[in-house]
C-alpha cells in the first residue's frame, strides 16, 4: 500500500459540489474532505487526471463557494482534486470546519 504524505492535513466535510469539467459537462460530486490544497470528491464518473474543474459548493453559513481544481487522483470511489488558486474563500470554508 502507498503511503499518502499530505502537505496540509484534510478536515471532514459532506456537501454537494457541482461543477464543469474541460470539456464543458456538469456534473454533481459529494465532498468527503477538504483542506487548503485540495479536496476528495465521490460520485463523479468520466472524470480524468488532469480535467480541469469549475466548482461551486455552500459554506455552513449559506454563502457560496467558487473554485477551480485540478482532478490529481482517480480511485474506485471519487477524485482527489488539487485547487488552483489560493483564495481567501478556501481558508473561511476550512476555518467554519474547525
Amino acid at each position: 500500500m502507498q503511503k499518502v504524505i499530505r502537505q496540509h492535513s484534510r478536515d471532514a466535510l459532506a456537501c454537494r459540489v457541482d461543477y464543469v469539467d474541460s470539456s464543458g459537462r456538469a456534473g454533481i460530486g459529494m465532498a468527503t474532505n477538504v483542506s487548503y490544497t485540495g479536496m476528495y470528491l465521490t460520485y463523479v464518473p468520466r472524470l480524468r487526471i488532469g480535467d480541469l474543474l469549475h466548482m461551486v459548493f455552500f459554506l455552513p453559513t449559506g454563502k457560496p463557494c467558487r473554485l477551480r481544481a485540478r482532478v490529481v487522483r482517480t480511485d474506485r470511489t471519487g477524485v482527489g482534486l488539487c485547487f488552483t488558486e489560493k483564495l481567501p474563500a478556501l481558508f473561511t470554508v476550512c476555518q467554519h470546519l474547525n
